[in-house]
C-alpha cells in the first residue's frame, strides 16, 4: 500500500546523501580553484542549493546562458530544486483539493493548471 511518509522517507534516503556529498565536495574545490567575485556567487549558489532554491537563486541572479554561469558549479542544481518543490508542495496541494473540494476537485485542478500555463507564457513573452 502507498504511503506519503514512505514515499519522501525513500526520496531522502535515495537522493539526500548523494546531493549533499556533492555540495560539500564543490564548495571544498570551489574554495581552491575560484576567488573573487566568482567565489563568492558560487559560495551563494550553495547556499541556495543547500535549501533546494537554487532554481528560484539561478532565476533571479544569473542568465543561464551568460559566458559567466560557465563558472558556477552549481548551475545544475537548479533542476533539483525545482523537483524538490514539486514532490513537497504539489501532494500537499493535491490532499488540501481532495479534503476542501471533493465535487470540484477536478474543476479546480484544471483552473490551477489553465492559470498556470498562462502564467508561464506571460513570463515568456515579458522577458
Amino acid at each position: 500500500m502507498f504511503s506519503i511518509k514512505d514515499f519522501y522517507l525513500r526520496r531522502i534516503r535515495r537522493i539526500m546523501p548523494a546531493y549533499f556529498c556533492l555540495i560539500l565536495i564543490v564548495t571544498l574545490m570551489s574554495g581552491v580553484v575560484l576567488y573573487g567575485e566568482t567565489l563568492h556567487q558560487a559560495a551563494l549558489a550553495a547556499m541556495a542549493s543547500l535549501g533546494f532554491s537554487a532554481n528560484i537563486y539561478f532565476f533571479c541572479n544569473t542568465d543561464y546562458f551568460a559566458p559567466a554561469a560557465e563558472l558556477n558549479p552549481y548551475l545544475n542544481l537548479w533542476s533539483l530544486g525545482v523537483e524538490e518543490q514539486f514532490y513537497l508542495f504539489f501532494p500537499l496541494l493535491l490532499m488540501l483539493f481532495c479534503r476542501k473540494l471533493k465535487r470540484g476537485f477536478g474543476i479546480a485542478f484544471i483552473a490551477i493548471a489553465i492559470l498556470s500555463l498562462i502564467w508561464s507564457i506571460y513570463l515568456l513573452h515579458s522577458g
